[in-house]
């Protein structure tokens, strides 16, 4: 039997709880971003996308690329524009990677730290 606690907004079970790790709220948006990696053994990522959802540590956005990894580290433009006045670089992380069929993933970034932008 699953052991469930009573909240304001319904029943929660503990498994979902423990599934459900993120301590800011994911909003649904689509805003531009770039991510990179360069590695000489893992070969080279360079994307630029939009978003499926973003929260305050990280964002999330799908793809057909399948070189990306759990643990990976990233340079991750957000939001991107052309105008460099008007982004910021972060460092992120590969935080997990979801299938969602017809032959998308889906990769959730956690942001780490802040980076200069370079022009």
């Amino acid at each position: 039997m699953t052991e469930r606690h009573q909240f304001d907004s319904g029943t929660v079970g503990i498994t979902e709880m423990l599934e459900d790790r993120r301590r800011t709220e994911r909003v649904p948006v689509s805003l531009p971003f770039r991510v990179s990696y360069a590695d000489g053994d893992a070969g080279k990522i360079e994307e630029a996308g939009a978003t499926l959802n973003v929260s305050f540590e990280g964002l999330y956005f799908s793809t057909q690329n399948r070189s990306y990894t759990v643990g990976m580290f990233l340079v991750v433009t957000f939001p991107y524009s052309h105008h460099s006045e008007h982004r910021a670089n972060f460092f992120g992380k590969v935080a997990r990677i979801d299938s969602l069929g017809n032959g998308l993933v889906g990769i959730a970034v956690k942001l780490v730290a802040v980076t200069p932008v370079s022009s």
